[in-house]
């Protein structure tokens, strides 16, 4: 690889190879002067097969300690409830050196049990891999490898959530890897990180899924003729794999609480203004959301 950061980088390991395990993969194989082969990790042979035919991935294997043997990049692709036990799985096969990363909308309890695993390991300090959290916030409501594309990350944000007992030079060398694949990278700890993610991401699909829910239970044989531009904006995301929502609300279980609490709260305020019917009140509540969004977005 061009960067000098990444010239160690001969070899990627990516398990789970669907919209962003397989966008990283095309990612990598679209920037220019990269010769870095990528092997696809799965369950799913006939998965791995059209990720290959798709260019994502070199080779691939169903068996993960041979998939990572030879690996100096590992990338965590899969769900956030099974991250930390493949980790805790493959450790004992990677190389001396290697460097460990994730693709997990939560990172406290991920980034916790894996640094749990790497201190209580037999072997010696310098024969360990190094684990750094990473989240790029790009993606889609839909999920496979058939939606994967090379220009996922590009403008996107990828957080990274390395803690004291990461070396600055595997950040270095994975924000670097981020850079290249087109991501800003915005380096925070795993804590922050789930308290943003609950409010910006984790809650909204709740809601999302929450309001189609009450479309659901209020249905009548009109329902589904008067579901304009607002609600179809405001619910793309409840289509959304089940499991993988799940996995991520429970993950993150604590901020999500405290963030549907003071939504909750915000609720309690609407109901009060149409109840005292005070016009000024919800028009103000109205206003605010308004130039803060504008405020937001200008800003990003």
């Amino acid at each position: 690889m061009k960067n000098k950061l990444l010239e160690k980088i001969k070899t990627v390991a990516i398990t789970g190879v669907g919209l962003i395990g397989g966008s990283i993969g095309l990612a990598i194989k679209a920037v220019e002067g990269v010769r870095c082969k990528v092997t696809g990790i799965g369950r799913n042979k006939n998965k791995l097969i059209k990720a290959k035919k798709l260019g994502a991935i070199d080779d691939y294997t169903t068996d993960f300690k041979e998939g990572v043997k030879e690996a100096d990049l590992v990338i965590i692709a899969t769900p956030v409830g099974t991250i930390a036990s493949i980790i805790e799985k493959i450790l004992p096969h990677l190389k001396p050196g290697a460097i460990i990363t994730d693709v997990g909308s939560v990172k406290a309890p991920i980034v916790s049990a894996i640094e749990s695993f790497l201190s209580h390991s037999p072997f010696p300090t310098h024969h360990l891999p190094v684990f750094i959290g990473g989240h790029p916030l790009a993606g889609s409501e839909k999920s496979g490898i058939d939606y994967a594309r090379a220009d996922l990350f590009r403008g996107a944000i990828c957080f990274l959530t390395p803690t004291k007992k990461t070396p600055l030079k595997v950040t270095e060398t994975i924000q670097k890897f981020w850079e290249l694949l087109g991501a800003k990278v915005l380096i925070l700890s795993p804590q922050i990180h789930d308290c943003l993610l609950a409010r910006s991401s984790h809650l909204p699909h709740l809601l999302a899924a929450g309001l189609v829910n009450l479309i659901a239970q209020n249905k009548n044989k009109y329902s589904s003729q008067v579901l304009g531009p607002s609600f179809r904006d405001l619910t793309r995301i409840a289509s959304s794999e089940p499991q993988i929502w799940t996995d991520i609300s429970f993950s993150n279980r604590k901020e999500i609480i405290t963030a549907l609490g003071q939504f909750r709260n915000i609720l309690l305020e609407i109901e009060n203004s149409l109840k005292k019917k005070d016009r000024k009140k919800l028009k103000k509540f109205f206003q605010k959301a308004k130039n803060y969004r504008q405020k937001v977005l200008n800003e990003s």
